[in-house]
């Protein structure tokens, strides 16, 4: 390899290696960062579904106390015969069923129990207490009306509690899913201020050393250029350079320069 090729590359050297790390630094600050924001996401997308699951629940409920209070009326007007007041029956109570698993996954999921309120459980005690009645009065509806009307009474008067605390946990699910985007976002924040710290440091370490290594080489550099100068202008026969005779002792390309000169 020649001369000019190897001091090119002493000289490029350092910038090469800054310009590398420089770059990985990047891809791994880019890659935590899209880290902590996958992360919020897919918090947010959670909680999302679980507010959607309530009013959901809420709709799904009030279809089912308005399906029993249709079936008494059709009961009492007789429009509605014993089969398909059993079908009424049915369908009721697999929609409870199903209704109670719901209510199961909301009280049991981490955003309900994240808001830590006792609503919740009111909310599934009076759902209880609700389904209950509900069952007995589409149960007997085509036998006794007067006493399914008795039952759906008393579960009406569940269905306003449990609607209440529908309300209350719906709110409270709502505040704590803006806490914890609140939360996401200020370590989403954080991390981005970690990482451009860590990173702008980690330049400025790369860029130091790679000063001081450009700066030895172009002082070797000056010292050779230096002794050419005082070697070309000087009539003796020899010439003390002692910085020359200490970069001779090293290795590398300088020091082959530097042999060579004190040659002359």
């Amino acid at each position: 390899m020649k001369a000019s090729h190897r001091l090119r590359l002493l000289l490029l050297l350092p910038v090469v290696t800054v310009v590398l790390l420089a770059t990985v630094v990047v891809l791994l600050s880019l890659h935590n960062i899209r880290g902590h924001f996958a992360t919020s996401g897919a918090a947010q997308h959670a909680d999302l579904e679980v507010i959607a699951r309530m009013a959901d629940f809420s709709r799904r409920i009030n279809e089912v106390h308005n399906a029993t209070i249709s079936a008494l009326r059709g009961a009492m007007a007789d429009n509605l015969d014993e089969l398909q007041l059993y079908r009424q029956h049915r369908n009721i109570v697999d929609e409870l069923e199903q209704l109670d698993s719901l209510v199961q996954q909301l009280t049991g999921s981490e955003l309900m129990i994240s808001a830590n309120h006792n609503s919740a459980h009111e909310l599934q005690e009076e759902f209880r207490a609700y389904r209950h009645f509900v069952i007995m009065a589409t149960d007997v509806i085509a036998v006794d009306p007067q006493v399914a009307d008795e039952f759906i009474s008393q579960a009406a008067a569940h269905f306003r509690e449990f609607s209440l605390y529908t309300s209350i946990v719906s709110g409270r699910l709502a505040e704590r899913s803006q806490v914890r985007t609140t939360e996401q976002n200020a370590l989403v924040n954080n991390a981005l201020w970690q990482v451009l710290i860590t990173g702008l440091l980690s330049l400025l370490l790369l860029f130091s050393v790679a000063f001081l290594v450009a700066r030895r080489a172009s002082t070797q550099i000056l010292q050779i250029a230096d002794a050419l100068t005082t070697l070309s202008r000087s009539e003796q026969q020899e010439i003390p350079l002692p910085q020359i005779e200490a970069m001779q002792h090293g290795q590398g390309e300088l020091a082959g320069i530097a042999g060579t000169l004190l040659k002359f």
